[in-house]
């Protein structure tokens, strides 16, 4: 949303929508709300809940020539005069709704049992509530041409930060509460045992679990997609599952949306797994990523990530592979549809990790 799409006119000519009001720690304030703190008139850069107490008038840019140019939520760096009410020189804040961002994550992957189920994981950024569909399609993949497909997934969800307390579960998707939005839509799966949950989080660390009814294994698909437009973004995108050879080879995908190119982090973990205590670990990884629009053309490739280009940027931090076998790559894409496909150097098998992060 572009907080001065409107001719400033509309101040004067719409004022149910732009209603100047003293700042009462009552109401909530949301974008695009003006408010009169101080003396000061300022417009909203960011919701303000109500209850929340106001400690800085970083929640809102000045309505004044003196208002600052950086990101919004940015105070100025002097005290605004606030006998100036000429709004000429006035710079909008950057519009953050047209930013590149990662809406829709997935990895299809063999299910087995105990350590060789799908684990995947995902990061909710921001200081709003995200919805998100989840879904975990085994048995509409047969139709795909998919071989040894699961016959019937369930997923769970937790929160990285209490994985013990479950967020919620399901079996076949049409059971779900309020999953009726989307039926009849490109979302609904394909089969009635497949998996599907809508889920309202807090920002955070999610984790969703994948394995089969009455310990069925097959290959199944775990996928995270964005389900509202709220400013808060997936940013981070992990599964963890079974490489093996053929249509069990582990494969991510990600879609980037926006008007701006993305850099992303492609990292994939075989071998630091072990240290992890995670047994049958994938030895040696290899990973390539293509475009889904024209999947026949390689974007680039990585065996060992030390000999990626730029990769120097996550020596030392917490990017940094823990082993030499390890995969990883910085890509900088344009918006769309991508695949990422792990498999075993020398056609070896195991347990890896595949993950794409926000690097910008």
């Amino acid at each position: 949303m572009k907080l001065f799409s409107l001719p400033l006119i509309c101040l004067i000519i719409l004022p149910s929508l732009f209603a100047f009001q003293q700042h009462d720690q009552n109401l909530a304030y949301t974008h695009p709300a003006i408010v009169v703190k101080d003396g000061v008139s300022y417009i909203s850069v960011q919701n303000v809940d109500a209850g929340i107490a106001i400690t800085s008038t970083s929640y809102w840019t000045p309505l004044l020539n003196t208002a600052p140019t950086d990101e919004p939520g940015d105070p100025p760096t002097t005290e605004p005069d606030t006998s100036d009410s000429d709004l000429g020189n006035l710079t909008p804040p950057k519009d953050e709704d047209v930013s590149s961002k990662l809406i829709n994550i997935s990895t299809r992957g063999y299910v087995g049992t105990g350590d060789e189920v799908l684990i995947g994981g995902f990061v909710i950024s921001g200081d709003q509530n995200k919805t998100v569909l989840v879904r975990t399609l085994g048995p509409s993949l047969a139709s795909q041409g998919v071989s040894g497909s699961l016959s019937d997934p369930w997923v769970y969800v937790v929160n990285q930060a209490n994985p013990t307390v479950l967020i919620d579960s399901n079996d076949n998707w049409a059971s779900a509460p309020g999953i009726d939005a989307i039926s009849g839509t490109i979302y609904e799966p394909g089969d009635a045992n497949d998996s599907a949950m809508i889920l309202t989080l807090e920002p955070g660390a999610y984790t969703a679990v994948v394995s089969g009814i009455n310990n069925s294994t097959g290959v199944a698909l775990i996928e995270v997609n964005e389900f509202d437009q709220v400013n808060s973004k997936l940013i981070n995108i992990s599964t963890r599952g079974y490489v093996g050879t053929g249509d069990e080879v582990l494969i991510g995908g990600f879609v980037i949306s926006g008007d701006q190119n993305k850099t992303v982090l492609v990292r994939t973990l075989g071998p630091s797994l072990a240290s992890q205590g995670v047994s049958g670990s994938l030895s040696d990884p290899w990973v390539y990523v293509v475009n889904q629009a024209n999947p026949t053309v390689l974007i680039d490739s990585n065996d060992n990530w030390a000999s990626a280009p730029g990769i120097d940027a996550i020596s030392g931090t917490i990017y940094e592979p823990g082993d030499s076998n390890d995969s990883a790559m910085i890509l900088t894409l344009e918006p769309g549809a991508y695949t990422a496909v792990v498999s075993g150097i020398n056609n070896s098998t195991g347990v890896a990790l595949i993950e794409v992060n926000e690097f910008e």
